[in-house]
Protein backbone atom coordinates (compact mmCIF):
# COMPACT_ATOMS: atom_id res chain seq x y z
CA UNK A 1 0.00 0.00 0.00
CA UNK A 2 2.66 2.52 1.01
CA UNK A 3 4.57 1.69 -2.53
CA UNK A 4 1.81 2.45 -4.43
CA UNK A 5 0.91 5.43 -2.90
CA UNK A 6 3.97 6.65 -3.15
CA UNK A 7 4.13 5.81 -6.85
CA UNK A 8 0.59 8.00 -7.29
CA UNK A 9 2.17 10.70 -5.48
CA UNK A 10 5.46 10.82 -7.55
CA UNK A 11 2.83 10.88 -10.66
CA UNK A 12 0.53 13.61 -8.89
CA UNK A 13 3.26 16.06 -7.92
CA UNK A 14 5.83 16.02 -10.84
CA UNK A 15 5.09 13.59 -14.02
CA UNK A 16 5.01 10.72 -15.92
CA UNK A 17 8.37 10.98 -17.36
CA UNK A 18 9.69 11.39 -13.81
CA UNK A 19 8.04 7.80 -12.70
CA UNK A 20 9.36 6.33 -15.98
CA UNK A 21 12.84 7.04 -14.68
CA UNK A 22 12.20 6.36 -11.12
CA UNK A 23 10.61 3.00 -11.75
CA UNK A 24 13.83 1.82 -14.21
CA UNK A 25 15.89 2.52 -11.19
CA UNK A 26 13.97 -0.40 -9.41
CA UNK A 27 15.73 -3.16 -10.86
CA UNK A 28 19.42 -2.36 -9.18
CA UNK A 29 18.54 -1.59 -6.03
CA UNK A 30 15.80 -4.94 -5.93
CA UNK A 31 19.12 -6.94 -7.23
CA UNK A 32 21.56 -6.07 -4.55
CA UNK A 33 19.08 -6.78 -1.60
CA UNK A 34 17.91 -10.35 -3.66
CA UNK A 35 21.99 -10.89 -2.95
CA UNK A 36 21.96 -9.66 1.04
CA UNK A 37 18.65 -11.32 1.99
CA UNK A 38 17.68 -14.38 -0.40
CA UNK A 39 20.95 -15.24 -0.93
CA UNK A 40 20.96 -14.66 -4.86
CA UNK A 41 24.18 -14.87 -6.68
CA UNK A 42 25.61 -11.21 -7.44
CA UNK A 43 23.96 -10.30 -11.08
CA UNK A 44 26.88 -10.98 -13.75
CA UNK A 45 28.40 -7.75 -15.59
CA UNK A 46 26.52 -8.40 -18.57
CA UNK A 47 23.47 -7.77 -16.17
CA UNK A 48 24.66 -5.14 -14.99
CA UNK A 49 25.34 -3.42 -18.58
CA UNK A 50 21.61 -4.29 -19.16
CA UNK A 51 20.11 -2.64 -16.22
CA UNK A 52 22.17 0.73 -16.83
CA UNK A 53 20.95 0.51 -20.46
CA UNK A 54 17.84 0.69 -19.30
CA UNK A 55 18.17 3.56 -16.99
CA UNK A 56 20.05 5.29 -19.74
CA UNK A 57 17.16 4.44 -22.08
CA UNK A 58 14.65 5.67 -19.61
CA UNK A 59 16.37 9.22 -18.85
CA UNK A 60 16.68 9.78 -22.40
CA UNK A 61 13.49 9.03 -23.28
CA UNK A 62 12.32 11.46 -20.11
CA UNK A 63 14.80 14.18 -21.41
CA UNK A 64 12.97 13.94 -24.99
CA UNK A 65 9.80 14.75 -23.64
CA UNK A 66 9.61 17.13 -20.76
CA UNK A 67 12.30 15.85 -18.12
CA UNK A 68 12.72 14.48 -15.12
CA UNK A 69 10.89 16.62 -12.40
CA UNK A 70 11.91 16.39 -8.60
CA UNK A 71 9.36 18.02 -6.71
CA UNK A 72 8.34 15.21 -5.58
CA UNK A 73 11.88 13.97 -4.44
CA UNK A 74 10.72 12.66 -0.82
CA UNK A 75 8.20 10.61 -2.37
CA UNK A 76 10.63 8.90 -5.14
CA UNK A 77 12.98 7.94 -1.82
CA UNK A 78 10.17 6.17 -0.02
CA UNK A 79 9.17 4.61 -3.77
CA UNK A 80 12.61 3.23 -4.60
CA UNK A 81 13.15 2.09 -0.65
CA UNK A 82 9.75 0.17 -0.90
CA UNK A 83 9.38 -1.10 -4.20
CA UNK A 84 12.77 -3.21 -4.20
CA UNK A 85 11.81 -4.75 -0.48
CA UNK A 86 8.16 -5.42 -1.76
CA UNK A 87 9.41 -7.16 -4.74
CA UNK A 88 12.01 -9.49 -2.54
CA UNK A 89 9.30 -10.44 0.14
CA UNK A 90 7.31 -11.17 -2.51
CA UNK A 91 9.78 -12.77 -4.40
CA UNK A 92 10.55 -14.99 -0.62
CA UNK A 93 6.68 -15.77 0.22
CA UNK A 94 6.42 -17.31 -3.72
CA UNK A 95 9.16 -19.66 -3.55
CA UNK A 96 8.37 -20.73 0.05
CA UNK A 97 5.36 -20.65 0.37
CA UNK A 98 4.39 -24.13 -1.05
CA UNK A 99 1.76 -24.08 -3.73
CA UNK A 100 2.02 -25.31 -7.42
CA UNK A 101 1.72 -22.54 -10.04
CA UNK A 102 -1.53 -23.67 -10.80
CA UNK A 103 -2.53 -22.87 -6.95
CA UNK A 104 -1.01 -19.56 -7.21
CA UNK A 105 -2.55 -18.45 -10.12
CA UNK A 106 -6.16 -19.59 -8.93
CA UNK A 107 -4.97 -18.06 -5.06
CA UNK A 108 -4.10 -14.16 -6.79
CA UNK A 109 -7.02 -15.04 -8.74
CA UNK A 110 -9.76 -15.97 -5.69
CA UNK A 111 -7.96 -12.80 -4.12
CA UNK A 112 -8.79 -10.41 -7.10
CA UNK A 113 -12.48 -11.76 -7.86
CA UNK A 114 -13.37 -11.22 -3.69
CA UNK A 115 -11.66 -7.70 -3.71
CA UNK A 116 -13.61 -7.05 -7.34
CA UNK A 117 -17.14 -8.05 -5.68
CA UNK A 118 -16.43 -5.70 -2.45
CA UNK A 119 -15.89 -3.17 -4.73
CA UNK A 120 -18.85 -3.36 -6.81
CA UNK A 121 -20.87 -3.49 -3.99
CA UNK A 122 -19.75 -0.83 -2.27
CA UNK A 123 -18.44 1.43 -5.24
CA UNK A 124 -20.80 0.76 -8.19
CA UNK A 125 -24.34 -0.54 -6.61
CA UNK A 126 -25.34 2.72 -4.52
CA UNK A 127 -28.61 1.63 -3.46
CA UNK A 128 -30.48 -2.03 -2.70
CA UNK A 129 -32.17 -0.78 -5.89
CA UNK A 130 -29.26 -1.16 -8.18
CA UNK A 131 -28.10 -4.05 -6.55
CA UNK A 132 -31.86 -5.88 -7.14
CA UNK A 133 -31.50 -4.82 -11.07
CA UNK A 134 -28.07 -5.68 -11.44
CA UNK A 135 -28.99 -9.29 -10.14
Amino acid sequence: FITMTAGNAVVKHSNVDTFIVMRSLVPIPCAFLETLALGEPCPRPASWVALCALLLGAVAYASANTGVALQSSSWMLLFLVMMPIDAVLIKHLINTIGLSQWGLVLYQNLLAALLGIVCVASLELNSWQAAREAL
